[in-house]
């Protein structure tokens, strides 16, 4: 049985910055993150506690682990360590992704950016 069914309206998205927008559920063992990314969009270098999975539903992505990059298209997937440095960045297709952290986020400060 589902414990919460979330359908977001328009406005529950929440802009990361002027390329890249979120919205944020919250579980009590994960914190699942879809964004969406404009052509050329980016989320800096950056590392955090938790275990992330990235998903990408459209377009690419190059997540940058450490110093390794690693191109992924739709349908693919990285599972990155905690408190390991990483990005991402898209083309100019853009990009729409979900990444799932565990343990869940209590708020955005838990991410510690290295650059931004």
């Amino acid at each position: 049985m589902a414990d919460q069914i979330r359908n977001h309206p328009e406005e529950s998205w929440e802009q990361v910055n002027e390329l890249v927008r979120r919205r944020v559920s919250q579980g009590s063992n994960m914190t699942v993150s879809r964004y969406q990314f404009e052509p050329g969009g980016e989320f800096p270098l950056h590392k955090h506690e938790q275990e992330q999975v990235t998903v990408v539903l459209s377009g690419d992505v190059t997540m940058t682990v450490e110093d390794e990059s690693h191109l992924l298209n739709p349908g693919d997937s990285i599972i990155i360590a905690p408190n390991v440095p990483h990005r991402g960045s898209v083309g100019s297709r853009g990009a729409e992704v979900v990444g799932i952290v565990a343990p869940p986020r209590s708020n955005s400060s838990e991410i510690n950016f290295v650059e931004r």
